[in-house]
């Protein structure tokens, strides 16, 4: 009986110091990942982490993997050695050193589960977004404007329409003087095509749109400005990858689907759409969004690989560089240009994505940070693609409007934010210009709108006439009428998107 109890204690201990070896790895990887989380993606709340689990992740840049590992893997891997070095060593110890042993790993298990729920708790804010997915509110169903149901009147000559999303594009980045937050402005040219054309601010100076929830990062802030709603994901019990080998996305729902969107609408009116972009457009699930609200024909990264643009072997930043996203954008909209059909080419920009951007090798490096240089870098190369646009024999009958994705998640700890501090209470907005709009707004000053606004304003900028001037959530800015965040407040419309609504679970 003592030779079978000394066994048993035995395998025991090995049983628990192993399971606490592997639980003490775990608890370390979640918590440096917590942390790394923060510190890249700054802004990261949990809606957009969930969303980003059920989306496609084919196509992210491979570097933040590679920056994920060397930032987490050393540290888990010391970590864990020296634990299991200690355990190989305590087997050889009196039972009452083991005893001490399990007891001190045992705790130092529960102080890092415990330090690492407390990080993830405060950094995604679990506990308001727990709370709020208890509330319901009715808030959307009761603005919701279905472009079904509302009479929208086109031009007899249909106005072509270039629409482009520039990455994480703040008027933050202006000068003071201009409304921006910095005493130096980062996007000079930008900052003259939003002056010289038409700017909706909520100041007297230039400014731009809020953003408001579920519209914080690329494919929820292209949902909200051609949809005009936020992107509500679900949680339910299928909530898990959708690009797992099981499932594909008529299983796991990304967008709400019985809706009507400018795609939509434009598709509908024979406008020749064109999504472009130096990514592969899978990720995010823009692909799967675009072709199913507009039929729109999708070029990207792997297009330029397979129409032999640039070699198989090239990669750098996210797929290509905006220098050549560019490039191949005016040879697009020569092709469309020649044709008797309206067209929407739609580009999504990439080279001011965190963390840094890219720079490339044409541009020019005054600020010490990269960002910086990365941003005043940008603002010249879209200027420059404007102005070739407005050369070009299309123009004439041709809008084009550039618009922030959504607010930067550079890291505020970043050395960007220290050599660029904002004063405190400045609202970042989105950046927006509207060029070429066959008409004068009613006013562009003064207006407090959100990302969603921008669906029923883009096709007033085509010379649509919209009955009631409302589409979705948003208003359209070209007319007088006051939009849903003059009317009920931004912080009591943020409050509100931010419950439950049953309106997500029955489209």
């Amino acid at each position: 009986m003592q030779i079978n109890l000394k066994i048993n204690t035995t395998t025991l201990y090995k049983t628990l110091m192993t399971a606490l070896i592997f639980l003490i790895g775990s608890t370390v990887l979640l918590l440096n990942s917590s942390r790394w989380l923060a510190r890249r993606w700054g802004v990261l709340n949990l809606e957009q982490l969930i969303f980003h689990m059920r989306a496609p992740t084919v196509g992210s840049n491979p570097d933040l993997f590679w920056d994920f590992a060397i930032d987490n893997l050393p540290i888990v891997f010391f970590i864990t050695m020296v634990v299991t070095v200690t355990f190989i060593q305590s087997l050889k110890w009196q039972k009452k050193r083991q005893h001490t042993m399990l007891m001190v790993t045992t705790t130092c298990f529960f102080g890092l589960a415990l330090l690492t729920w407390n990080h993830i708790w405060i950094g995604l804010d679990v506990q308001a977004f727990v709370e709020n997915q208890q509330e319901f509110s009715t808030f959307v169903e009761d603005h919701y404007i279905p472009p079904e149901t509302v009479t929208l009147t086109f031009p007899e000559e249909r106005q072509n329409l270039i629409y482009i999303y520039l990455e994480s594009m703040e008027t933050t980045f202006m000068s003071t003087v201009d409304g921006g937050a910095f005493s130096e402005n980062l996007i000079p040219d930008l900052t003259a095509l939003a002056r010289d054309n038409v700017n909706f601010s909520p100041t007297n100076s230039l400014g731009g749109a809020h953003v408001t929830t579920g519209s914080t990062w690329t494919s929820a802030g292209m949902f909200a400005q051609t949809a005009g709603l936020p992107l509500d994901v679900p949680i339910n019990g299928d909530a898990i990858l959708a690009d797992s080998l099981l499932l594909t996305y008529e299983d796991v729902p990304l967008f709400p689907r019985e809706i009507i969107t400018l795609g939509d609408i434009l598709e509908a009116e024979g406008y020749h759409q064109v999504l472009m972009m130096g990514s592969d457009a899978t990720f995010g699930g823009r692909r799967y969004y675009f072709t199913n609200n507009g039929n729109y024909e999708i070029f990207d990264y792997n297009t330029a690989i397979s129409q032999g643009l640039i070699p198989e072997d090239y990669h750098v930043w996210w797929g290509f560089e905006d220098e050549r996203l560019l490039t191949f954008a005016q040879e697009m909209l020569t092709e469309l240009g020649q044709s008797d059909q309206p067209f929407n080419l739609t580009l999504l920009t990439a080279d001011t994505h965190f963390e840094d951007g890219f720079l490339g090798d044409h541009c020019p490096e005054p600020f010490e940070t990269q960002y910086a240089n990365v941003l005043l870098c940008s603002s010249r190369q879209i200027y420059d693609f404007v102005r070739w646009i407005q050369e070009q024999p299309f123009y004439e009958n041709t809008t084009v409007v550039i618009v922030g994705d959504h607010l930067t998640m550079q890291s505020l700890e970043s050395p960007f934010w220290e050599e660029f501090p904002i004063a405190d209470g400045y609202a970042r907005m989105v950046y927006n210009a509207f060029i070429n709009v066959p008409f004068q707004p009613e006013s562009t000053t003064n207006r407090t709108f959100t990302t969603m606004d921008l669906f029923p304003t883009t096709l007033a900028s085509l010379g649509v006439e919209i009955e009631g001037e409302r589409l979705g959530l948003g208003t359209n800015l070209f007319s007088n009428v006051p939009t849903l965040a003059e009317e009920v407040g931004l912080e009591e419309m943020n409050r509100e998107l931010e419950q439950s609504s049953t309106f997500f679970d029955h489209n």
